[in-house]
C-alpha cells in the first residue's frame, strides 16, 4: 500500500512540438507522509460524502456522522496509507486553467485527509486511456500529474461497503450441546426451537449481504417499518458451543493434543418480512437479507402475522 504502482512509459496526452522524454511508471514522489498521523479522513464519491475520523482511546476508526456504525479497521487504514505514499508518473502542466479539461474541475473522487498539523487535498480527474493513469491534482497547488492507477481502489467504498459485519453463530447441532429461544421474554418450547434452529441457521448460511442500517437504540418508525421489523419478532438465543482448543505440555510448548471446551455464546436476531423479501438484524444495527422462506417460518413458528 505504501506506493502506487504502474506498468507503461507514458507519453505527454496534450500535442506540443516538443515533449520532455518518457518517464518511467511512478517514480515521481508527490506525497510522502505518515500515516499514523492521519486523524480524520473524508471523501466524496458519485455525490456521497463519507467523513472518518481515529479515535485515539479506543483505537478505531469511526464514521463521523454516527460513530456507533461498525467500520471495518483495514479499509481506512488502507486509505491513509495510500494518500501518505503517492507517485506519480509525470508532471502534465504546471496551471489549473485546464483544469476542467482533465476533469479535476468536478473530480471524480475528492478526498481530504486531516494530519495531526496539517490538512491536504487530493482530487482525482478523468482517465487517460492513452497514458493508462489519472489526472491528479493536490490542493493548494496548480499542479497536475498523471498517478497510474489513481487512488480509486481504495476509495470506491459506498458507507455500507465500509461495515464490519456481525459474526452471528451458525447453529449447527454439532457444535453447541444446550441452547434456549426466548421470545417475547417467554421460553420457547424445545420443539418449536429445533425449527427456529434450521430457520435461522440457512439465514446464517444464505450470507451476510448488507442492505442498510439502524442506529442502535432507534426506533425511527420509517427504518422499522422498512425492513418488517415493526411488525416481526425479535428472538433472544443463549448456547454453549463447542470450540477445539491445542493444549500445551509441561515446557509450555503447544502439544498436538487438543480439547473440547463449552463457550457460552448468545445472540439476538430481529426478524422481518415485507414484500415477500427477507430482511434480519443481530445486533450491532447492519441490516442483512435474509432467505424469505427462512424469514417466513421463524415468523409462523413464533405466530406472527407479517
Amino acid at each position: 500500500m505504501a506506493a502506487l504502482i504502474g506498468g507503461y512509459f507514458l507519453v505527454r496526452a496534450l500535442t506540443k512540438t516538443e515533449a520532455p522524454p518518457p518517464a518511467p511508471a511512478g517514480d515521481m514522489m508527490i506525497a510522502d507522509d505518515d500515516p499514523s498521523k492521519i486523524k480524520e479522513i473524508k471523501y466524496t464519491l458519485n455525490g456521497e460524502m463519507i467523513a472518518l475520523r481515529f479515535d485515539d482511546i479506543l483505537y478505531k476508526w469511526q464514521y463521523t456522522e454516527d460513530p456507533s456504525f461498525p467500520v471495518k479497521f483495514e479499509l481506512p487504514a488502507s486509505m491513509a496509507s495510500a494518500i501518505s505514499k503517492i507517485k506519480a508518473n509525470r508532471l502534465v502542466e504546471e496551471t489549473k486553467e485546464n483544469f476542467a479539461e482533465y476533469g479535476l474541475a468536478s473530480p471524480y473522487l475528492d478526498i481530504t485527509a486531516v494530519f495531526e498539523d496539517a490538512e491536504r487535498n487530493y482530487k482525482i480527474g478523468d482517465y487517460n486511456k492513452m497514458l493508462d493513469g489519472y489526472y491528479f491534482n493536490i490542493g493548494g497547488t496548480d499542479k497536475v500529474y498523471i498517478i497510474p492507477t489513481g487512488l480509486n481502489p481504495f476509495f470506491e467504498y459506498s458507507l455500507l461497503d465500509l461495515a464490519d459485519v456481525d459474526i452471528p453463530p451458525v447453529l449447527d447441532e454439532d457444535k453447541y450441546n444446550s441452547i434456549e429461544m426466548t421470545f417475547a421474554a417467554e421460553l420457547i418450547d424445545s420443539e418449536k426451537t429445533a425449527e427456529l434452529v434450521t430457520a435461522f441457521s440457512d439465514i446464517v448460511r444464505g450470507g451476510l449481504a448488507t442492505v442498510g442500517y439502524i442506529s442502535p437504540g432507534s426506533t425511527a418508525e420509517a427504518s422499522m417499518t422498512a425492513y418488517g421489523f415493526d411488525r416481526g419478532a425479535t428472538v433472544d438465543i443463549a448456547c454453549k458451543e463447542a470450540q477445539t482448543v491445542e493444549n500445551a505440555d509441561n515446557s509450555g510448548q503447544t502439544s498436538s493434543y487438543t480439547s473440547t471446551v463449552h463457550v457460552d455464546k448468545t445472540a439476538s436476531f430481529t426478524v422481518g418480512v415485507v414484500d415477500g423479501s427477507g430482511y434480519f438484524t443481530c445486533g450491532s444495527g447492519l441490516v442483512y437479507s435474509a432467505d424469505a422462506e427462512a424469514a417466513k417460518t421463524v415468523l409462523s413458528v413464533l405466530g406472527v402475522e407479517y
